[in-house]
């Protein structure tokens, strides 16, 4: 029996072809957008889990704001800093990673399905605190799942076996409030990665996966 790859591995065996797979899902340009009509101009923004810097940190650079990326596959940082040399991209892990003290505070931070692969359901919830605290009053947070209940349960996904935790979406909503966020907004969709395009698998190797976006806000005084 095959064992379960590292998400590591795994990431840095698809690198630009996830970008491919994944090439702008609509619900997900759509939060990317409403998060740039709530921003002020040049507003400071991070996005952790970053992969190949698109759609996210190209759609926020390229419009005049101060955007960090960060994901710990050294293929993908090569690729998102070759693709988006108007932000800065970061190498580092989203489980320990936290923000230089002259670049905090943030007006945003985003993270869309980073807390997938090689984690725990805990360690979203240890982020969502950690994201509060790097938001100045008034700041919003953007987190992309998939919502199922789910603790290091073993699937296999893009043709390769990975084990994954994820939250239930009732879990991420009240763990998202309980970090002291008010959730402002969430949208529910289905999305078919293009993987068998992208020659990462083959047709019965892949599914439609439901995508959840929550969009929160840091309150003011």
């Amino acid at each position: 029996m095959t064992a379960p790859m590292k998400a590591i591995d795994i990431y840095e065996g698809i690198g630009p072809a996830y970008q491919i797979a994944f090439d702008n899902p609509p619900a997900q340009i759509r939060s990317v957008q409403w998060l740039l009509s709530q921003l002020d101009p040049a507003s400071k923004i991070v996005d952790i889990g970053c992969g190949t810097g698109r759609p996210v940190c190209e759609m926020l650079a390229n419009t005049g704001h101060h955007v960090i990326g960060v994901d710990f596959s050294p293929k993908m940082v090569e690729t998102a800093r070759s693709q988006v040399p108007a932000a800065r991209i970061l190498k580092s892990d989203a489980l320990s990673w936290e923000p230089a003290q002259e670049d905090r505070p943030f007006d945003a931070v985003t993270s869309y399905f980073a807390f997938l692969g090689g984690t725990k359901q805990e360690d979203a919830r240890k982020f969502f605190k950690r994201a509060y605290s790097w938001l100045n009053p008034g700041g919003v947070f953007i987190f992309g799942l998939v919502p199922l209940d789910w603790e290091e349960v073993e699937i296999t996904w893009l043709g390769r076996k990975l084990v994954t935790s994820t939250l239930s979406a009732d879990d991420a909503k009240a763990s998202i409030k309980a970090a002291g966020f008010n959730v402002e907004h969430e949208e529910s969709v289905k999305f078919r990665p293009k993987a068998v395009e992208a020659g990462l698998c083959k047709e019965d190797e892949i599914d439609t996966e439901t995508h959840l976006f929550l969009y929160a806000r840091k309150p003011a005084p």
